[in-house]
């Protein structure tokens, strides 16, 4: 589904790597995926990951509440679930998911 190359994959990876280390658990729905995060999570650079990913893939719906330290990625498209998989791999490497 992504359009980027292998090289072109380094940058986003390694943003996801940085707030992988973040998500300390996961609730993972039909359509939706709950992400809760430390206290300390690096807003920069979710803030970068979610503008690069609604610019590149229109179809997810972001939802941080920074309060509760959670943020909801969703797809409105049944056909996008398996996108929602794949940014959902790249976020918990090493966390549980609920479902």
């Amino acid at each position: 589904m992504c359009s980027l190359d292998e090289p072109g994959m380094r940058e986003p990876r390694a943003r996801y790597s940085r707030i992988a280390r973040s998500v300390t658990s996961v609730e993972r729905r039909a359509d939706v995926i709950r992400l809760s995060l430390s206290a300390d999570f690096d807003r920069r650079t979710l803030d970068e990951l979610i503008k690069v990913e609604a610019e590149c893939c229109p179809f997810f719906r972001f939802a941080l509440s920074e309060a509760r330290s959670q943020l909801e990625i969703s797809v409105d498209d049944p056909e996008m679930l398996p996108a929602l998989d794949a940014i959902a791999a790249g976020l918990v490497a090493g966390v549980q998911v609920a479902r």
